[in-house]
């Protein structure tokens, strides 16, 4: 057996002296009381963090923005949109059409393009206008057509 020396247990904490085999009552003691608070230390960091994260995914997702896009033609040479209505009178459906940005794009700026688009394409008009996002990426969407 080893013997007993004081000065490792400042070292390593009240258990060396139970792996030594020199202990006492009070040695068992101090040893499970140190092994409680590592283990109880442990817990808590792992709650604290999960507290931590839970706060912070609902500060993310309690957030709520309004986005408006004007859908009146600026000017005569405009293409016309339609979001709910449809034009009166025959017409024909071209393509469908979509328009696609980035995070930093907004609705006007995406319509613009659809508008772009639907006039490359030859159309007077596009129908069924809606946007949607791609997980966060926002795009519009319609049915070119041509009256």
């Amino acid at each position: 057996m080893l013997p007993y020396n004081r000065s490792k247990e400042k070292q390593s904490g009240p258990c060396l002296e139970l792996a030594y085999g020199h202990h006492t009552g009070i040695d068992t003691y101090r040893c499970i009381f140190s092994v409680n608070l590592q283990i109880n230390d442990k817990i808590m960091k792992k709650k604290m963090g999960f507290i931590l994260l839970a706060t912070a995914l609902m500060g993310l997702t309690s957030c709520v923005t309004t986005q408006v896009a004007s859908i009146q033609p600026v000017n005569e040479e405009d293409i016309a949109v339609f979001t709910t209505t449809k034009p009166a009178g025959e017409y024909t459906e071209l393509k469908y059409i979509q328009a696609e940005g980035s995070i930093f794009h907004k609705p006007e700026k995406l319509l613009q393009k659809l508008r772009q688009r639907a006039k490359e394409e030859g159309a007077d008009a596009i129908i069924d206008v809606r946007y949607g996002y791609q997980f966060w990426w926002p795009y519009v969407e319609g049915t070119a057509i041509k009256y």
